[in-house]
């Protein structure tokens, strides 16, 4: 959709996103139940997301580039050794030979460290547990342990990206940088959030 009115971003964003999340809600619980308890959790996160956005750029570039991509990387690079890739690590570019000897570096940036997907489903996350029994003190568990994982896999993500390019090159780089993340992100929040209620009806 947002694609459509702005060709120069991607197919399947954040906007997409959230529509698809707002489906998500409307399938599994329908509408009527979020207005008889007088909450807008759509409203909420998509409020959230605009704030975030006006100091994007002060976490993705001081807390996500300084602190979190060095790490990421060094995640990154440890498993892809320890797998029997040929790689080096500088600061935090890592650098993968292909099958045919040929480097291909990439430097794990601030968007790509981890901090933008443990931002967005933290926001995400927050927003599904409104109107829900769950006692604040485990909503917050949930969210700081959502975050954990969300950074775990976006470790993978990486992995994949770089393993992509030894295979298929600087192609299979760009193609599984372009799409792995937003299918990583959309499954585990929606397995998450599934957890989660599985969890809160049994107690219930």
């Amino acid at each position: 959709i947002k694609h459509t009115f702005f060709p120069g971003t991607r197919n399947f964003g954040v906007f997409n996103a959230g529509i698809f999340v707002i489906g998500y809600f409307i399938s599994f619980y329908g509408i009527n139940i979020y207005r008889k308890r007088k909450t807008y959790p759509y409203i909420i996160f998509y409020g959230a997301l605009v704030v975030i956005n006006g100091v994007w750029n002060f976490i993705l570039s001081d807390i996500g580039e300084k602190i979190i991509s060095p790490v990421s990387a060094l995640f990154t690079y440890n498993i892809l050794k320890s797998l029997g890739y040929p790689v080096v690590l500088k600061r935090t570019t890592i650098t993968i030979f292909t099958q045919d000897g040929y480097p291909i570096s990439a430097r794990i940036a601030g968007s790509c460290s981890g901090a933008q997907g443990m931002t967005l489903s933290s926001i995400m996350l927050f927003g599904l547990m409104i109107g829900t029994e769950i006692p604040y003190k485990i909503r917050i568990i949930y969210v700081i342990l959502g975050a954990t994982i969300m950074f775990f896999l976006n470790i993978m993500r990486l992995v994949i990206i770089y393993v992509s390019a030894y295979y298929f090159g600087t192609q299979g780089l760009n193609a599984s940088h372009e799409w792995v993340g937003n299918i990583i992100f959309l499954v585990f929040i929606l397995s998450y959030w599934m957890f989660i209620e599985k969890r809160t009806n049994k107690k219930l």
